[in-house]
């Protein structure tokens, strides 16, 4: 028996940033798999710091 691994997913980090600070982030997933035909996008880890918050950064 073989056992194949396949890696069908990149993340990108994206920040807000203000005058050098960052003020919040975000972990997007973008996921390939055989259940779709387009690859979607799976958001996770949104983080705004508590200072910043309810200001519309997240």
């Amino acid at each position: 028996m073989e056992i194949k691994k396949e890696q069908k997913q990149n993340a990108v980090r994206l920040s807000a940033v203000e005058n050098g600070e960052e003020l919040g982030a975000m972990y997007l997933y973008l996921i390939q798999n055989d259940s779709h035909k387009e690859p979607y996008g799976l958001l996770e880890d949104l983080l705004v710091k508590e200072e910043h918050r309810k200001k519309g950064i997240g």
